[in-house]
C-alpha cells in the first residue's frame, strides 16, 4: 500500500471507504469534512492506496498543544495485513515533525474494538471526560425511531457477495410450523444448487459453506446475522434450537465488517429485519423481542443508520410479508396494506393465495420469486420488473424462502 497526500479526485471512493467502515454519522456530512481538512493542514490528510484502488485514511491536526487523528480507515477486505499500523506511522511521522508533543484521539463508547487497536499501537486511556458543543449544524441528528410517512432513503448499492450453507442430511429435523410435509432431501440439494447457480450467474462472489452439524435449521443463514453497508450484527436467534449457529458466521463476517452483537435477553432473527437504503424496519415477532429490537436500532443508529419498529402479529417474520423490490416498492401481503410504518411507498399487494411469494429477493437489478405463483410473477413483469423465478418448494415445507437462504452484502 502507497500513502500519499488526499487530492480532490478522491473524495468518491473516500466516502464510499468511510461509509463502509461505519465512520460516518447522519450529523457530520463528510464531504463538508473533507472540505474543512483541505483548508486546514491539508498536507496532514492522507490516503492509503493499492494501485489506483483508495484502501484506506488517516486525517491528522496539530493545534498547538496537542495532535489529533480522526476518519482512521482500512477497507474491510484488506485489513489484518498492516495497514492501519502503516498510516498511523505516517501521521505521527507527520505531526512529530511539527513539535508535536502527544496525540489524543476520541473513540465512540462501545467500540471495545477501537479501543484494543489502538492499545496495541501505544495509545493509553486517559482520566478525562470529552465534552463537545457543535458551532455549525452539518445535518439533522438522529432520532431512535421515523415518523410513519416520513421519507426514507431507498437507495441500495450493489451486491457483490453471498454467504450460504449446504443444507444437511438432518434438515427435515429443524422447526417448523408450515404443515406441509417433510421435505425431499435430494430436492431441496438440487434446489440449493440453482439457488448457488443462480446468484453466481449475476456476477457474485459465493461462500458456501458446509452443514452445521447439530443445527438444521443453519441452512437459513439469514436469521443468525444483519448485514448492512458498514457492521456486521451477530444475532442470537429467537428459537433456542437455533442458538449457536452464530457463531459460526462470526469468523467469516469479520472479515468484511465491524462486528456488533446483540446480547440476552435480546433475541433477533434476521428474517424480521428489513433494509430499505439507509433504514431499517425491525419486526417484534415471536423470534425478535423488543429488547432485541431496541439492542439492534442502538447499534444501527450508531453506525449511521435509521431504524423503526413493525410489530408482526401473525406470519413467522416481517420479511414473510414485506420486502423491498426497488426505488420506493414494497412487496406486501394484504395483512400488511394498510399499515401506517409503510405509508409514502409504492405498495405491491398480492393476493391471500399468493402470499408466500411476499418472500422475493432483490439483487441488484435482478428481482428473485419463488416459483408456483402466476399472479404474482404476471403482476411484476408487468410492472416493468426483470423476474426470475426459483424452485423453492422444499424450503417452504421448512418455513423459510429466497431470502433467508443467503446473506447478501457489497465487500
Amino acid at each position: 500500500m502507497d500513502i500519499e497526500p488526499f487530492t480532490a479526485g478522491d473524495k468518491p471512493a473516500l466516502i464510499e471507504l468511510w461509509q463502509r467502515c461505519g465512520l460516518t454519522r447522519p450529523w457530520n456530512d463528510p464531504e463538508k469534512d473533507i472540505d474543512r481538512k483541505l483548508a486546514v493542514q491539508a498536507n496532514m490528510f492522507l490516503v492509503g492506496k493499492i494501485g489506483q484502488r483508495l484502501v484506506g485514511s488517516v486525517m491528522a491536526g496539530y493545534d498547538g498543544h496537542r495532535g489529533w487523528i480522526n476518519y482512521l480507515a482500512v477497507c474491510p477486505s484488506v485489513r489484518r495485513m498492516g495497514y492501519g499500523r502503516k498510516l498511523m506511522k505516517h501521521a505521527e511521522a507527520l505531526l512529530y515533525s511539527t513539535g508535536c508533543p502527544k496525540i489524543n484521539l476520541q473513540i465512540r463508547n462501545g467500540n471495545e474494538t477501537a479501543v484494543e487497536i489502538y492499545r496495541r499501537l501505544g495509545y493509553d486511556l486517559d482520566d478525562v471526560v470529552s465534552m463537545g458543543k457543535r458551532l455549525r449544524a452539518d445535518l439533522q441528528g438522529p432520532s431512535l425511531e421515523t415518523t410513519p410517512g416520513s421519507k426514507i432513503n431507498t437507495g441500495t448499492e450493489m451486491i457483490t457477495h453471498a454467504i450460504t450453507r449446504k443444507p444437511g442430511p438432518d434438515f427435515a429435523d429443524g422447526v417448523t410450523s408450515a404443515g406441509l410435509g417433510t421435505p425431499d432431501y435430494d430436492l431441496i440439494l438440487r434446489q440449493h444448487d440453482d439457488y448457488v447457480a443462480a446468484l453466481k450467474q449475476l456476477g457474485l462472489t459465493v461462500l458456501e459453506l458446509e452443514p452445521l452439524a447439530g443445527h438444521p435449521d443453519a441452512y437459513f443463514v439469514e436469521d443468525p446475522a444483519i448485514v448492512t453497508p458498514v457492521v456486521a450484527v451477530i444475532t442470537i436467534p429467537g428459537a433456542s434450537s437455533r442458538q449457536g449457529e452464530q457463531e459460526s458466521l462470526a469468523p467469516i463476517l469479520e472479515d468484511y465488517r465491524q462486528i456488533e452483537r446483540i446480547r440476552s435477553p435480546g433475541t433477533v432473527d434476521g428474517g424480521d429485519v428489513l433494509m430499505v437504503g439507509n433504514h431499517f424496519f425491525i419486526g417484534i415477532s415471536a423470534r425478535t423481542n423488543a429488547e432485541g429490537a431496541r439492542q439492534l436500532g442502538e447499534i444501527l443508529q450508531r453506525h449511521g443508520h435509521s431504524w423503526s419498529t413493525v410489530a408482526v402479529e401473525n406470519g413467522l417474520h416481517l420479511k414473510s410479508d414485506v420486502n423491498h423490490v426497488g426505488e420506493d416498492a414494497l412487496l406486501l401481503t394484504p395483512a400488511f396494506e394498510h399499515r401506517d410504518e409503510f405509508d409514502g411507498f409504492e405498495k405491491i399487494i398480492l393476493s391471500e393465495r399468493e402470499a408466500y411469494a411476499a418472500n422475493s429477493m432483490l439483487i441488484n437489478e435482478r428481482l428473485f420469486v419463488p416459483r408456483g405463483f402466476p399472479d404474482t410473477l404476471g403482476k411484476l413483469e408487468r410492472s416493468g420488473f426483470t423476474v426470475t423465478e426459483l424452485d423453492t418448494s422444499e424450503v417452504q415445507k421448512m418455513d423459510g424462502g429466497l431470502t433467508c437462504m443467503s446473506l447478501r452484502f457489497a465487500a
